[in-house]
């Protein structure tokens, strides 16, 4: 770590030191969107990242393949994986750092060589040294379970604690749930559980895709030039997706990022009757699926074993879902 007092002869000196670290004239440029002025209550400090990017590099993000895509190439050597894992170390150092940044006097920037410029206040620099130091300590699983309920409008909102916030203690958790396996009209539909390892992406994904008749083409073909009805065939996807991402934080906290998707498809799926030129005029069938998606992107800084609960509308506009997010870091046995 290197850091340097509020005066002019300070940018100089950083200017150098980004110098030798392979950024040339990038250096000037991202000093310049630092926008460091001496005599602010902000100090300048560079850090290097180098060993916690390419630990994380060992461990590649897992993306569920798509049916005929092609898996992406891992990018080859140390400074491409720095350079690759850098932009996901900004946002998370963006997203996490407290207190806030002030977008008026605060910068970071995680460069590509591996380098945090930090020009910050006293209180954000402690906190950015605690994160690196806590980061370099022994890395541990996290246990993310997503509970999904839905039950009639009103009747899961009776359940949760009357207080301000959305948060849960395990026993909030344990009780909640009790109570809605008991309740009238409500149901568990998920409650899947993915271990994930701090500062690493994982996906689960509980679909069932149905492929279907989306519209049919003209084909002349030989011999005989005969006209033949090829069919175009689609897919939808009915079911559940998660994404999730953990990091420890400070005071034993976890910071839990999750992406959760539904897809709901309305059965029976409708189909429709479309007349095409073959053999003299024939009646072909068409299907037309309605997918009803819902989204909720949250992220949330927990207690270990602590929860975080979102509601909003369910399937139907009579019922409503809840979405009840828990982290537990994963003990050496």
């Amino acid at each position: 770590m290197t850091r340097f007092t509020r005066t002019a002869l300070a940018a100089l000196i950083t200017l150098t030191h980004l110098a030798t670290l392979g950024q040339g004239q990038a250096a000037t440029q991202n000093l310049q969107q630092l926008g460091y002025v001496g005599g602010n209550t902000r100090t300048l400090v560079l850090t290097d990242l180098r060993d916690l990017l390419l630990a994380d590099a060992e461990v590649p993000d897992f993306q569920p393949p798509s049916p005929g895509a092609e898996k992406p190439l891992e990018p080859e050597g140390d400074a491409a994986k720095i350079a690759v894992r850098a932009k996901e170390w900004q946002r998370m150092l963006n997203l996490w750092i407290e207190p806030p940044l002030d977008p008026k006097l605060d910068a970071l920037q995680v460069l590509d060589n591996g380098t945090v410029v930090a020009q910050l206040s006293d209180a954000d620099h402690a906190w950015l040294r605690r994160f690196l130091e806590l980061q370099r300590r022994e890395r541990v699983p996290v246990q993310v379970e997503c509970t999904i309920l839905e039950g009639a409008k009103g009747s899961l909102a009776k359940l949760v604690p009357k207080r301000a916030g959305n948060f849960l203690s395990t026993e909030e958790r344990i009780a909640l749930i009790a109570a809605a396996k008991r309740a009238t009209g409500v149901h568990v539909l998920q409650a899947p559980s993915l271990r994930v390892l701090s500062r690493a992406r994982a996906n689960l994904d509980c679909y069932n895709e149905f492929q279907y008749v989306k519209d049919y083409s003209l084909c002349v073909v030989q011999p005989g030039a005969r006209t033949l009805a090829v069919p175009t065939v689609d897919s939808v996807k009915d079911g559940l997706g998660i994404t999730a991402r953990t990091v420890f934080l400070d005071g034993g906290k976890i910071g839990l990022e999750v992406q959760f998707e539904r897809s709901l498809v309305a059965q029976p799926i409708r189909t429709k009757t479309v007349r095409l030129d073959v053999d003299g005029g024939r009646d072909f069938e068409v299907a037309l699926p309605e997918v009803q998606t819902q989204r909720l992107e949250f992220a949330a800084s927990l207690a270990d074993g602590g929860s975080v609960y979102f509601l909003g509308p369910g399937s139907a506009p009579e019922k409503e879902l809840l979405v009840l997010g828990t982290a537990s870091g994963v003990k050496k046995q």
